[in-house]
C-alpha cells in the first residue's frame, strides 16, 4: 500500500462538509516556490471517490512567498507491479502525474519529515 494525494476544490477547511469515507482530509500546507491553480483558470473539477478535485501546479507570482494550498485529500492505494519503488515512494512514470515528495518542515529547522505527494492534474 502507498498513499495518493488529489487537491480539493475547498479553499479552506470551513467548505468541508462531511468526511471522505476512503482517505483523509489535510490542511494548513503552503508552498514555496510555486501556487496550486484554483477557480476558474483550475480546469474541470473531477470527482475522487465522493470528493471535488481540481487545479494544477503553476509558478508562483511575485512577492507571494507561501501561498497556501487548498485542502488536500489523501488515501491509500494498492501498489502496482509497474510503479518503480524508491526511497521516497513509488515512481508512477506516468507523464499525466506528478511524482514528488512533499517536505514538511516547521520555521525550516533540521527535522524535516515528508510524504510522497502524487496528484494526476499537474501541468508542467
Amino acid at each position: 500500500m502507498t498513499t495518493e494525494t488529489h487537491m480539493t476544490t475547498m479553499l479552506d477547511v470551513s467548505q468541508v462538509k462531511k468526511s471522505p469515507g476512503d482517505g483523509a482530509l489535510i490542511y494548513g500546507i503552503y508552498i514555496e516556490g510555486a501556487r496550486w491553480l484554483t477557480g476558474e483558470d483550475a480546469g474541470d473539477i473531477d470527482d475522487v471517490t465522493g470528493v471535488p478535485t481540481q487545479g494544477y501546479l503553476a509558478p508562483s507570482r511575485l512577492k507571494e512567498l507561501l501561498p497556501k494550498v487548498p485542502v488536500i485529500y489523501m488515501k491509500a492505494v494498492v501498489v502496482e507491479p509497474q510503479w518503480e519503488p524508491s526511497s521516497v515512494g513509488y515512481m508512477r512514470h506516468n507523464p499525466a502525474v506528478y511524482d514528488t515528495p512533499v517536505y514538511m518542515t516547521t520555521f525550516r529547522e533540521f527535522k524535516t519529515k515528508f510524504l510522497f505527494f502524487w496528484d494526476p492534474f499537474v501541468q508542467l
